[in-house]
């Protein structure tokens, strides 16, 4: 299939990571063209623009550009813009007169619908979702609308734009991966000046806050005992989360994110469960970034750990070299990326693994699932999903423990993240799996401990398991 990508005159930062995506799909030729369109890119008031950035989303200003003529020269895994083509869809960032101007011969065309305004507007009105559309045209006259997308509206009136303009990598690329992202019906988002300005004042109010506030938010980890949570980590000002277990003879060896406030950095702790009580607490990993998610497992009579450790641009396989206390690098399986919360399973003579990604224009994604397969692994080799991101879904992306099987199908428990970030858990039971495709199903769960501010992780191994409480505490200084 070929696809024509019609650039203006300058090639901006979201309209690169349309193309981005679409590379990765193998099944595409793609074409570039420049043009000399300009785009008018709306002035952002540097007040307002402070204040979103109180509320991190993006580092990256989606408006930030290269020359698309230089960039297009020496594109690799595209070619250029031919006049005796027929291109099966065009991708058009320009007007319409760039058809015709170079009397394209197309299929179909796509553009995306850039309507700031009502972006602006879902963040004002605090809903829930914003939308995007991709409109649609056989004759470069009449386009309509084609397909759509929800995503988490943003606090932060560019923050939420920003975002629906990178957002449209991924509609664009669900055109030629039959990924199909949920949509939430959403009236138009008007607002009026008076109403823009108390929004800003709500979120000033916010920060105002959050600079004075004497309280401290900490996880604790707890067990469940018949549903109902024991916290077994309750030293006062400790944090302490993600806890995955692991038994052996008649340990229960407790590994969890032993975070640091002084340093902003988590390392890996680990305890052992005897008798409901907690003995001596040891760091086993630690490093000059940030550790989390201590993902530990058994294979082939060895004891491995897959941290997040996003920070270092790496995603590396630990192995134990005296169980549980020593443990040292054994396999780099991804350089140059982002990941978070890696957890794999092993089906079909394929090891799958899913995570998030923190692309580097975000500082965080707790809405994206990516799913990657080897056929071993340590592999350093592995392939990305053609439908990724598998999953855009802020109530269940991001992963909370490991996968395990439930009535011969595979579970995944995830956060939802929806209100706030790790405020409750979810389990999805995938569906379907093959290297071209991927669905699961949300089901339904949803514990409810009201006494806590959030819950973010579960792990169970055989009659025990193992979950995270975020409470409040006086701050300690």
């Amino acid at each position: 299939m070929k696809i024509l990508l019609i650039f203006g005159e300058n090639l901006y930062h979201y309209q690169k990571q349309v193309l981005i995506e679409l590379l990765e799909l193998k099944n595409l030729e793609v074409y570039l063209l420049s043009c000399s369109y300009r785009m008018k890119i709306p002035t952002d008031s540097h007040f307002i623009r402070v204040i979103n950035q109180k509320f991190p989303v993006h580092k990256t200003n989606p408006y930030s550009f290269e020359r698309a003529g230089d960039f297009i020269n020496e594109a690799i895994g595209t070619e250029l813009f031919h006049p005796h083509i027929h291109y099966d869809y065009v991708i058009n960032f320009c007007d319409e007169t760039a058809i015709t101007d170079f009397e394209i011969q197309f299929g179909f065309i796509l553009k995306p619908s850039i309507d700031a305004k009502n972006w602006y507007g879902a963040s004002i009105k605090q809903n829930t979702d914003t939308i995007i559309n991709l409109l649609f045209s056989r004759d470069n006259k009449d386009f309509i609308p084609f397909k759509s997308m929800s995503f988490s509206t943003e606090l932060g009136t560019y923050n939420n734009r920003n975002k629906a303009l990178y957002y449209f990598s991924y509609l664009i690329k669900s055109v030629f991966n039959a990924n199909d992202y949920a949509v939430t019906k959403s009236d138009k988002n008007d607002y009026y000046f008076l109403k823009y300005w108390l929004y800003y004042f709500k979120l000033l109010k916010i920060i105002f806050l959050r600079k004075f506030s004497k309280v401290q938010f900490n996880w604790k980890i707890a067990v469940l005992e018949n549903n109902v949570p024991r916290i077994i980590t309750q030293e006062a000002g400790d944090f302490e989360a993600d806890p995955f277990i692991i038994k052996e003879f008649n340990n229960n060896w407790i590994f969890f994110e032993d975070f640091d406030r002084k340093t902003n950095l988590g390392k890996i702790s680990v305890i052992n469960l005897q008798e409901n009580k907690t003995i001596k607490k040891e760091t086993v990993l630690e490093k000059p970034y940030h550790l989390s998610f201590p993902n530990v497992f058994k294979l082939d009579n060895h004891y491995f750990m897959m941290p997040e450790e996003s920070e270092s641009e790496e995603q590396n396989i630990y192995k134990a070299t005296q169980f549980p206390y020593r443990w040292e690098k054994h396999k780099t399986i991804f350089k140059n990326i982002k990941i978070v919360d890696p957890v794999f399973i092993f089906s079909e003579g394929r090891y799958w693994l899913f995570f998030n990604k923190i692309e580097n224009f975000e500082y965080e994604n707790n809405e994206r699932l990516y799913l990657y397969s080897s056929t071993d692994l340590f592999s350093d080799e592995w392939k990305s999903h053609p439908q990724n991101p598998v999953v855009i879904d802020k109530t269940r992306a991001r992963n909370a423990g490991k996968i395990r099987k439930e009535d011969q199908h595979f579970i995944r428990i995830s956060q939802n993240c929806k209100i706030t970030y790790g405020k409750n858990i979810c389990k999805n039971k995938i569906t379907y799996l093959s290297r071209d495709r991927y669905t699961e199903e949300n089901l339904s769960y949803a514990p409810n401990f009201n006494s806590y501010y959030g819950f973010h992780t579960l792990n169970v191994e055989d009659d025990l398991a193992v979950i995270d409480l975020l409470i409040k505490e006086t701050a300690i200084t």
